[in-house]
């Protein structure tokens, strides 16, 4: 739990941080349910524009994933994968919706540093894919992506194939998962590592000596997820 003016963020010792969070519109102008950050930590916050008629801005992105090389890769993994409409058109949404983001971060010059910057996405999904883009421009990059479930298992995925994922794994600097399970999973599935130490086991959670809240008084108890 990160409280406002707390002093637990580490980061912060050595970092400027910029959080990048990508939400609806309910969600963004939902203010008294968001959670105010320190003063110093830059939240930029990305519209998903996917009703009609702003949807209309991804064609463009549509049209340029056949034209990329990315674009280009992905469809070679989808045929060696199996090819059916379904999972073309997840692999194109995912396309669309990482280059909106990967330009409104230009924009908002989130990778005007990038030579001396981590780049860290808390899921591999679309947020990854964006990294992925900018990699491909400036390969010397650090990027990071955490990988949970729905956006690992081939099976949590309604066509049963995950898009962009070897792709995506290519462009990490370090993957960082939540369990051995789906670290095994991900080797089996997408290759192993292109170098040693890609591949992390990353538990979710805190560490062992972390301090403990007082303890519940009375009949009170705390339930902690």
């Amino acid at each position: 739990m990160y409280e406002k003016n707390s002093s637990i963020c580490p980061l912060k010792k050595e970092y400027k941080i910029t959080v990048v969070a990508e939400v609806s519109e309910a969600i963004r102008n939902d203010r008294a349910h968001i959670t105010p950050l320190d003063d110093d930590i830059d939240v930029l916050v990305a519209p998903l524009s996917l009703s009609f008629p702003r949807a209309l801005i991804f064609v463009p992105y549509v049209l340029s994933f056949f034209c990329s090389s990315l674009g280009r890769s992905e469809l070679r993994s989808l045929f060696e994968d199996g090819f059916t409409m379904g999972r073309l058109l997840d692999s194109i949404k995912q396309f669309a919706l990482a280059k909106h983001l990967w330009r409104f971060c230009n924009k908002n010059n989130v990778f005007n540093d990038s030579e001396s910057a981590i780049y860290y996405s808390f899921w591999f999904s679309t947020r990854a894919l964006a990294l992925a883009l900018e990699k491909q421009k400036h390969p010397s990059i650090v990027v990071v992506s955490r990988v949970h479930r729905y956006e690992l298992y081939n099976e949590a995925n309604p066509n049963r194939r995950q898009p962009f994922q070897r792709i995506k794994r290519d462009a990490m600097t370090r993957l960082l998962f939540v369990s051995a399970a789906s670290m095994d999973y991900f080797r089996k599935a997408f290759g192993p590592e292109r170098f040693s130490g890609q591949y992390c086991l990353n538990r979710l959670g805190v560490g062992a000596g972390s301090p403990v809240f007082d303890r519940p008084r009375g009949n009170a108890r705390y339930v902690v997820s």
